[in-house]
C-alpha cells in the first residue's frame, strides 16, 4: 500500500452533507413532487445556502435541498479550480436523477409578493 494521505478539508466519505441549488422564477410541478426527475445537463450545487438563495433571488424562488449520505451520491467539488471559490460549488453529471424525500415546503411572503419553495431530494447518479 502506498503511503498517500488524503487532505482532510472536506466531509468524511460516509458523512451526511446537505447541498443546495437555487433557481429563480420557477415552481415545482406536481409530477416532479411525486416522482422526481432528471437534470439533462450538468447540475451545479453548493454547500452554502446563502449562495443558493442569491442565485434564486426573484419573486418565485425554488430551492432544492439535496441530501447526500456519502461520497457515492455526492458530486465533484470545483472549489479548487473555481473563479469563485467562495461559492463552494459541487457539480453533478448530466442525467442526475433527483428523488423527492418529502413534500415541497411552500413559504409565502405576501407582503413582499414572494414565494420560496423548498424541495428536499436525494441525488441518484
Amino acid at each position: 500500500m502506498l503511503g498517500v494521505a488524503a487532505e482532510e478539508d472536506g466531509p468524511a466519505a460516509d458523512e451526511t452533507l446537505d447541498l443546495w441549488r437555487g433557481l429563480r422564477n420557477l415552481r415545482v410541478q406536481d409530477n416532479f413532487a411525486a416522482s422526481g426527475g432528471t437534470e439533462p445537463a450538468v447540475m451545479s450545487t453548493t454547500t452554502s445556502l446563502d449562495t443558493a438563495l442569491s442565485y434564486a433571488s426573484s419573486r418565485r424562488q425554488l430551492i432544492f435541498k439535496i441530501r447526500t449520505t456519502s461520497f457515492m451520491n455526492r458530486g465533484a467539488s470545483l472549489e479548487w479550480l473555481s473563479a469563485f471559490p467562495a461559492e463552494q460549488e459541487i457539480l453533478y453529471p448530466p442525467l442526475t436523477y433527483l428523488r423527492p424525500l418529502r413534500r415541497p415546503l411552500l413559504l409565502d411572503f405576501p407582503k413582499d409578493d414572494m414565494q420560496i419553495t423548498v424541495v428536499e431530494v436525494e441525488p441518484m447518479t
